[in-house]
C-alpha cells in the first residue's frame, strides 16, 4: 500500500512539473530575463537586421519596453520554423511570451492565451493592375463581393506567406484561385517583381511599407483593403494568466509606446506620397495643384497660337475658298490628342462626367463606321472592276493577295528561325499570353499548333454570319463580305441600268 502511495505521489509531481512550464512574474523579475519567442525568419519592419548587424523593428523595440517595465532584459529566442509552431515553443516553456508579428486566430486561441491587440489592422489584397481595372470594371463601387467574386478564380494566383494565418485565411476566402505560400517575407518581393502571381494576400501596415520599399511595383498592382480585421497581439502560456493580465494592463496604460514605435519604423508621409496627390477617390494625378492649371493654360495658348498661326498660313497658300476649317487642320487634330491625355491625367474629377460622352462618340463610330466600311469597299472595288475588267482584275487581285501572304509568311518564318523572339520566357508569362489571346471564354483551350495559327487568317476573315461580324465588330470578316458582295454585284448588275448608278 505505501509503495502504490509513493507511486501515486511521484506521478502528481511529475504532473505538476510538466504542467508548470511557464514562469510567473514574480520569478521572470527574479531571473533577470524576460524570454520572447519569434520566428527565425525576418519579418521587416517588424524584427530584422539593421544595416549594423542589430536586430531591430517593431516588435524589438515593444519587447524590450515591456522587459523594462518588468524590469529586466528582453532575451529574444528566434528558433520557430513558422508562426504556426511558435505556440508549441511557448508551451514547452522555451519563452515566455510570443511577440513576432503575431495574428489572432481561434485556433491559436484555443491552444495559449492571447492579449488584446496592440495593432489592429486591415486584411488586404495586392492585386494586379488588369485585374484590379476588371474587378473595377464589374462593379464601379468596388464592392468586396465583386473583389472576391472576380479573385476567387481558378486563372487567379494569389501568393501569400507560408505557416501563417494569412494561409489559412486565403485558403478559406478564396477556395478555387490558387493559392500559393512563399517561404518568407523575404521571397515575397522577388515573386512579385517577378509577377509570379496575380494577387498577394497580407494586411496593409506590412503591405504598405513593402510598397515604400517597392514604389516600382505601384505601376503593376493596386492595393484593395478588404473590411476584416488583422489583430496583431501577444501570445501567454495558458498556466500564466497572471502574465497575461499584466500584458493586457501595460497595453492599455498610458505606459504603451506601441504607436511610437511603429511610426519609427513606418513612414506614413512616405506612404501617402506613394499615391500623393491623390484626389478624394483615390485617382493618382500626373501634376498636383497648382501647377496643373498653369501647364493646362500654357498648352492651350500654345496650341491656339499654332493653330492660328497654320491657318493664316494656308490662306496666303491657298484661296479662301480652298483653306480647310480649323477644326480639320492637322495642328487641331494633335493638340486635341495631347490635350485628351493631359486633361484625364491631371483632372481625374472630370473623367466620369465625361465618359458617357466619350462612349456616345465611340459607340457612334461603332454604330457608322462599319456600315461606311462596307459600302466605301463595296464602291472602291466595284470601280475598279469597272475600269479593269472583271477577270482579269480577280486574277490580279488573287495574285497580290497570294504574293503578300506568301512574303508575310516568309517573314515571319524567318523571323521565327532566326530572332527566336519568345525563348526563355518564364511559363508563368507564356501562360499569361495564351490567357490575353482567349477573347471569349477564359477557361477556352487555345490551339496553337502550325496548322491552327496557318489558318486562322481565313477562318477569321470567313465568317458563318453577316449579321453577327457586324455586330460583333469583325472588320476583316465585313471587308471579306464586302468584296465578296462586290463582284456578285458587278456579275448580277453588269449589263443592268442600276449598275450606271456606281
Amino acid at each position: 500500500m505505501k509503495r502504490i502511495a509513493a507511486v501515486l505521489l511521484f506521478v502528481l509531481l511529475c504532473a505538476i512539473i510538466c504542467a508548470r512550464e511557464f514562469r510567473s512574474v514574480e520569478e521572470i523579475k527574479t531571473s533577470g530575463v524576460l524570454r520572447i519567442l519569434q520566428t527565425e525568419d525576418y519579418w521587416y519592419p517588424f524584427y530584422y537586421l539593421d544595416s549594423e548587424g542589430n536586430l531591430s523593428g517593431i516588435d524589438i523595440d515593444l519587447g524590450r519596453h515591456i522587459a523594462s517595465q518588468l524590469g529586466v532584459e528582453a532575451e529574444f529566442i528566434r528558433t520557430a520554423s513558422g508562426h504556426e509552431t511558435l505556440a508549441e515553443n511557448l508551451r514547452s516553456g522555451e519563452g515566455d511570451i510570443i511577440l513576432s508579428y503575431y495574428s489572432y486566430s481561434p485556433r491559436r486561441a484555443a491552444q495559449i492565451f492571447l492579449s488584446r491587440a496592440y495593432l489592429t489592422e486591415r486584411l488586404s489584397v495586392l492585386v494586379d493592375t488588369q485585374l484590379f481595372e476588371e474587378i473595377k470594371k464589374n462593379d464601379p463601387e468596388m464592392s468586396v463581393e465583386a473583389a472576391f467574386k472576380t479573385l476567387n478564380n481558378p486563372m487567379v494566383s494569389i501568393l501569400t506567406v507560408g505557416d501563417t494565418v494569412y494561409e489559412s485565411l486565403a485558403e478559406q476566402y478564396f477556395p478555387n484561385a490558387r493559392v500559393t505560400a512563399v517561404d518568407s517575407t523575404e521571397e515575397a518581393p522577388r515573386k512579385l517583381i517577378q509577377r509570379k502571381g496575380e494577387a498577394f494576400f497580407l494586411n496593409n501596415l506590412w503591405t504598405e511599407s513593402f510598397l515604400v520599399r517597392n514604389t516600382s511595383l505601384i505601376l503593376h498592382y493596386s492595393l484593395y483593403l478588404l473590411p476584416n480585421e488583422d489583430q496583431i497581439v501577444i501570445g501567454v502560456s495558458q498556466n500564466n494568466p497572471e502574465l497575461l493580465e499584466w500584458i493586457n494592463r501595460f497595453l492599455s496604460s498610458e505606459y504603451n509606446r506601441t504607436e511610437e514605435f511603429v511610426s519609427k519604423y513606418i513612414d506614413f508621409d512616405l506612404v501617402s506620397k506613394l499615391y500623393d496627390p491623390v484626389d478624394g477617390d483615390g485617382k493618382i494625378l500626373l501634376v498636383g495643384d497648382p501647377y496643373r492649371w498653369i501647364i493646362l493654360a500654357l498648352l492651350l495658348a500654345f496650341s491656339i497660337l499654332i493653330v492660328h498661326s497654320s491657318q493664316n498660313k494656308l490662306r496666303r497658300n491657298k484661296s479662301s475658298e480652298s483653306v480647310p476649317h480649323w477644326l480639320f487642320n492637322i495642328w487641331t487634330i494633335l493638340f486635341s490628342m495631347v490635350l485628351g491625355f493631359y486633361v484625364g491625367g491631371t483632372f481625374p474629377e472630370i473623367i466620369d462626367f465625361l465618359s458617357p460622352i466619350g462612349t456616345l462618340f465611340f459607340n457612334y463610330l461603332l454604330f457608322c463606321g462599319l456600315p461606311i466600311l462596307f459600302c466605301v469597299v463595296t464602291l472602291n472595288f466595284l470601280k475598279l472592276i469597272e475600269r479593269s475588267g472583271g477577270a482579269s482584275f480577280i486574277k490580279r487581285f488573287a495574285m497580290i493577295m497570294l504574293f503578300f501572304f506568301v512574303i508575310g509568311s516568309a517573314i515571319g518564318l524567318l523571323t521565327a528561325i532566326v530572332l527566336k523572339p519568345g525563348v526563355g520566357i518564364p511559363t508563368e508569362a507564356q501562360e499569361a499570353l495564351v490567357s490575353s489571346m482567349r477573347e471569349t471564354d477564359p477557361y477556352e483551350e487555345v490551339d496553337l499548333s502550325a496548322g491552327s495559327i496557318i489558318w486562322a487568317l481565313p477562318s477569321n476573315m470567313i465568317g458563318n454570319s453577316v449579321v453577327k461580324a457586324f455586330a460583333e465588330n469583325r472588320t476583316l470578316t465585313i471587308v471579306f463580305f464586302s468584296i465578296i458582295f462586290s463582284l456578285l454585284f458587278n456579275n448580277l448588275c453588269l449589263r443592268s441600268e442600276v449598275y450606271s448608278i456606281f
